[in-house]
């Protein structure tokens, strides 16, 4: 008896979940889509309700409004706790060295000072060299720099955090 009622709910359901099929449309048949794109039988046409694609294309636009960023290197000259240490040391690097950029990075608990955008460790071996009579303990860092510098943040004015008042 458990067997027939097995065999007649099974069935059922199978029946039902044929049923709920709904037949391709010519988005994913091959067809031309938005009368100009022909695609193949195999591609998948997402649709998307309108907010998401209105979301989609505001974070398109944050990324094309960015400078373009590449992995390379910074020389870093001050890191600890007082943030007004950091802008002093921030402003007087900018005096010093106008050339090159100098980023007031916060990583809580500490307060990061690192001048430059150096594509190779050797282009930022020279700064550190130069940099090392003033600021001894500074050293070479890896980090995400410019790709055109002169877009860098030159000013202490320009920096995130320039309305906190030191913890």
């Amino acid at each position: 008896m458990k067997r027939l009622v097995a065999i007649i709910f099974l069935a059922l359901f199978s029946i039902g979940n044929s049923w709920a099929q709904e037949p391709a449309d010519k988005e994913t048949t091959g067809t031309v889509v938005n009368d100009s794109v022909t695609l193949p039988k195999d591609t998948i046409r997402y649709k998307m309700d309108p907010t998401v694609e209105k979301q989609l294309e505001k974070k398109k636009e944050l990324n094309r409004s960015k400078p373009p960023t590449i992995d390379g290197f910074r020389v870093q000259i001050y890191a600890g706790n007082s943030r007004q240490q950091a802008m002093q040391i921030r402003t007087e690097v900018l005096g010093s060295y106008s050339d090159y950029a100098a980023y007031l990075i916060y990583k809580q608990p500490t307060f990061r000072v690192r001048v430059g955008d150096f594509k190779t460790r050797f282009e930022a071996q020279k700064l550190l060299n130069d940099l090392k009579a003033q600021y001894p303990s500074s050293f070479i860092v890896p980090d995400e720099v410019l790709v055109n510098p002169v877009l860098a943040p030159k000013s202490p004015e320009t920096s995130e955090d320039a309305d906190r008042k030191d913890p």
